[in-house]
Order: structure tokens, then C-alpha cells, then sequence
């Protein structure tokens, strides 16, 4: 993923020179029961909703100049 998300800044700077907004609305909610315990789910779950949107951050925050906005959006759908 790091290697991936690094790209998305250099592309824009390199053709409009600044990077001025970055909106980051990536994630993903397994629906499987909790009981089951499955922990490979809950790991990818941390991985993509959590880790990528730090990695996501951190290479927007190199690249924003004063004034830029990182902005996150959330959701999730709630099953019985």
C-alpha cells in the first residue's frame, strides 16, 4: 500500500505544480458474525480502515502547502 499511495502526490505537483486538497474515503466492514472470532478479518479490517489512512496522511502532509486540507470521510453499513 505505501508503495502505491506514495505516486498520488508526485502526479498533481508535477502537473499543476501544488497539491491543494486531499480526500481519502477508503475502507472496507467484513459482515461476519463477532462470536466467529476472526481474527485475519479484524486484522485486515486495521490494516486498510486504519493503517492505510495514516499512510495516506503522511504522504499528503509532505506534499500540502500552507492552507492544504486533508479531508477523511468514514461510513458503515450495520447488518443483524
Amino acid at each position: 500500500m505505501w508503495k502505491r499511495s506514495g505516486s498520488f502526490s508526485r502526479r498533481p505537483s508535477k502537473t499543476f505544480g501544488r497539491v491543494d486538497v486531499v480526500v481519502n474515503n477508503a475502507g472496507i466492514m467484513p459482515l461476519s458474525a463477532i462470536e466467529k472470532g476472526d481474527t485475519d478479518a479484524f486484522d485486515k479490517v486495521i490494516a486498510v480502515n486504519l493503517r492505510g489512512t495514516f499512510l495516506v496522511f503522511a504522504q499528503a502532509a509532505q506534499h500540502l502547502k500552507e492552507g492544504g486540507r486533508i479531508i477523511a470521510f468514514s461510513s458503515s453499513v450495520l447488518a443483524r
